[in-house]
């Protein structure tokens, strides 16, 4: 089905979004982390570079919303 069977437990990234500000370089650095702990390996359907890749960009267009959302830009 091309997910996973449990929610995916992000522990590292989501450390560094407690109590610090969201800038644009704590956004590029909080996308970073979540890319390097997604599952690696290949599922049949995409390969562990395309999954990172598409998880980096969905974290950063949401936490860029957010930020936007936040300081009114």
């Amino acid at each position: 089905s091309g997910v996973w069977r449990e929610p995916a437990r992000l522990a590292d990234s989501a450390q560094l979004l407690i109590g610090a500000p969201l800038n644009l370089e704590h956004v590029r650095q909080v996308t970073e982390v979540v890319e390097r702990e997604v599952a690696q390996g290949s599922n049949g359907l995409d390969g562990a570079g395309y999954r990172q890749a598409m998880t980096g960009m969905l974290c950063y267009c949401a936490l860029e919303q957010c930020r936007k959302g936040v300081s009114g830009l």
